[in-house]
Formats: C-alpha cells, sequence, structure tokens
C-alpha cells in the first residue's frame, strides 16, 4: 500500500464494481493495510490473545491508512460515472478494525468524519452477559465515534465465537439470545447479523482432522484460536449436512448434530421459534423509523440486570416513542418502573403505553403488571 501504482489499481477495482452498481464495500482489517517503510519487527509483548506476543506497533495503525480511507470515501462519496448510479448518500464503506480498543477503532470514521462510513464496532464480542457492560460498550461507542459519524453494533462474526454459545446458561440459553436480539435490533445504529445466529447456531468443536483455518492448524492445540468452530455451514433444513449441499455431498467443516431440528425449515414452521423472534423486530425497524434513526435515551442504564432505553423521533409535532426494557437476569423484576431514572421517570410515568413486542405478553396488549420476568423483552410504544 505504500506504492502509489498499487493503490491506483485498488482504486481501480472499486470503481469497476461501482460501475456494476455496488452498493459499497466491507474492508477487510483496514488498519492493516500499511507496514513501516523500514521493515522493522514488532517488539515482543505480554500479551497473547490477541497480540500473539507482539506489540503492533510496526504493522498496524501506521498514520498513512487514514490517508487511504479518505481517497476510498471520497471515491466512494464522488462516483458519478453516469447518471445510472446511485447518488453518494445510497453508498457505504464499513471497514473492520482489528484491535479491542474502541477509541482506536472510531478514529478510523475521521476527525472530519471523511474517512469510513462505519467501522465495524466489535466491542460486544468481549463483553460478558450483563446489562451494566453492555451499558457501558453501548455508551463507550457513541461517545468514541465523531460528530456526524452512525453507530453500529454486531454480537458474533467469523473471527469470534459465536454469542449463543458464548452467554450459554442452563434453561435460559435460549431466552438470552433473544435478549440479545432485541438490544441489537433496537438500539439507535446500524446492526451487523451474522448467519445463522437468527436460528441459535452454536459452536461446534472441530477435530485436528477436519480443521481448515490456517491459524487454528498453526495455533493447535490452543483452541481458542482456531476460528472453524463458529464458520460451519448454514442449516437450511434436516436434510444430510442441513440442506447445504445437494445429493449428500459432504460440506468443507462438518455439521452438527442439532442441525436436525434447529434449522431455517424448522423454525419457519413454528411461529414462536428464534428465527420469528428475528423476523418479527425486523419488520418493526421497517415499519417503524424511528427504530432507524430515532435518538436514544437510557431510561434504566444497566442496572440490577436491567436495561432500558427510549427511542424517540419527531413527526408532524408528535413525538413517536418506543420504549425497550430489557432483563439480563434471571429472576424477576417486580417494578421495573420504580428503576427509571429520576430525570425521565415522571415523563415515562405520565404517558400511556401499548406493547409493541414481548416475549411474554401480546402485541396491543396494556403494559399491565409492571413485573419483568426472567429475560423478558419488553417494547412498549407510545400511544398517540
Amino acid at each position: 500500500w505504500r506504492n502509489l501504482e498499487l493503490r491506483e489499481a485498488m482504486y481501480d477495482v472499486m470503481r469497476f464494481w461501482l460501475d456494476l452498481g455496488a452498493d459499497g464495500f466491507r474492508l477487510d482489517v483496514v488498519n492493516w493495510f500499511v507496514k513501516d517503510d523500514e521493515f522493522r519487527s514488532n517488539p515482543w509483548s505480554m500479551i497473547m490473545s490477541p497480540d500473539l506476543f507482539q506489540d503492533h506497533i510496526y504493522d498496524r495503525n501506521r498514520p498513512e491508512t487514514h490517508d487511504i480511507c479518505r481517497r476510498m470515501r471520497s471515491l466512494t462519496d464522488g462516483y458519478t460515472a453516469d447518471q445510472r448510479h446511485k447518488p453518494a448518500e445510497e453508498r457505504v464503506l464499513v471497514g473492520e478494525v482489528f484491535t479491542k480498543n474502541a477509541q482506536l477503532a472510531a478514529e478510523f470514521h475521521g476527525y472530519n468524519n471523511d474517512q469510513l462510513h462505519m467501522a465495524f464496532n466489535f466491542d460486544f464480542l468481549y463483553q460478558p452477559w450483563s446489562a451494566r457492560a453492555f451499558y457501558q460498550s453501548i455508551m463507550r461507542w457513541y461517545e468514541a465515534i465523531p460528530a456526524g459519524a452512525w453507530p453500529n453494533f454486531t454480537l458474533s462474526n467469523h473471527d469470534q465465537p459465536r454469542h449463543y454459545g458464548r452467554y450459554k446458561k442452563p434453561l435460559f440459553t435460549e431466552a438470552r439470545a433473544r435478549v440479545a436480539a432485541a438490544m441489537l435490533l433496537t438500539l439507535k445504529g446500524t446492526p451487523f447479523l451474522y448467519y445463522g445466529e437468527e436460528i441459535g447456531m452454536d459452536n461446534l468443536p472441530i477435530r485436528r482432522s477436519d480443521l481448515q483455518d490456517p491459524f487454528g492448524k498453526k495455533t493447535w492445540p490452543i483452541r481458542k484460536f482456531g476460528r472453524d468452530p463458529e464458520r460451519t455451514p448454514m442449516q437450511w433444513d434436516s436434510s444430510p449436512y442441513a440442506g447445504f449441499t445437494e445429493h449428500g455431498h459432504r460440506p468443507w467443516l462438518p455439521i452438527p448434530r442439532d442441525s436436525v431440528r434447529k434449522n431455517v425449515a424448522v423454525q419457519l414452521a413454528e411461529p414462536e421459534s428464534l428465527l420469528n423472534f428475528y423476523r418479527r423486530l425486523i419488520a418493526l425497524r421497517k415499519e417503524y423509523p424511528v427504530l432507524q434513526i430515532g435518538e436514544i435515551t437510557f431510561l434504566v442504564p444497566g442496572t440490577r440486570n436491567l436495561l432500558a432505553y427510549r427511542r424517540e423521533l419527531p413527526q408532524n409535532d408528535t413525538t413517536r416513542s418506543v420504549a425497550v426494557f430489557l432483563n439480563f437476569g434471571m429472576r424477576k423484576v417486580l417494578d421495573f418502573q420504580r428503576h427509571i431514572i429520576q430525570a425521565e421517570h415522571q415523563r415515562f410515568a405520565e404517558r400511556s403505553w401499548t406493547v409493541l413486542l414481548g416475549t411474554h405478553r401480546s402485541a396491543g396488549d396494556s403494559v399491565g403488571l409492571p413485573t419483568l420476568q426472567a429475560c423478558e423483552v419488553l417494547l412498549l410504544i407510545a400511544d398517540q
């Protein structure tokens, strides 16, 4: 990437795909593009994961990388080869910034918001199952990105164990998956879903003889580094190899045994399945603009296993509000209104609310008793 001819060749690749009508690009490990011009070796570090005993000062996060991101942004935003192409606001650059440092990742938006439209926010991937931890992670990102930048959130990806497995708890795993889904799909910001999370795909232990991931092979038997467990084929139906391949052809990785009952076909037929819960959440995002672009105000900032917030959007001098209550705990919250912060309590109490979606209540119902069951999801909409 220090070679200017190489850069121009890569920009030509972008132009090629933009000519074909591409909506944008996902940039892999964008903070690794530029290396030290003297090819110096990184000094040793005592940190094994994720740095593998190196302090990555020479092969990552070089200042010149930001110049490349600015050029890619200006090329993408300003591309008007002919009138067939989309306006700039319909294209997007999203980049993977490989780091656990949210502030460093956010810097790839550019201080003037002139680099990536979105730097992937992977902070959720490292959080314990805790309402407080997730609240702190959310606020870390909101405060880190520059003015005008748009936030994003994700729970799983192809390099880290799936969250269904990370947050596994006997009797509560499926319920936790619903709480996580509701949070992801109702926060202010773009949600990124990893394939299979909508049916509760888990991490599959892989035998050494079946490994495909080069990094997993190199670091065997340290299983935490291998990425094959979260990369198994999508589970479409109950046929051999979960319908991913035809005529019984074996795919590159094994299929979990539970794919016979945990697959798209089975869950589509079950109205209360995890897949249909995701579908209802996504449908609500489409139906209610407030869940897409509304502002967010926290009602309960991650205390006593409870996270709650309000999304709000002024429309025709009337404010439409959706309130989200998420119980991360395995016990009831007897009076969730009592936990709303003082500055918001009266405003919430003065309004009339109706259930929009819930795991324990039906859409259209009144709120009823202000009790949240263990791992309950409750979305409320303010009556007009």
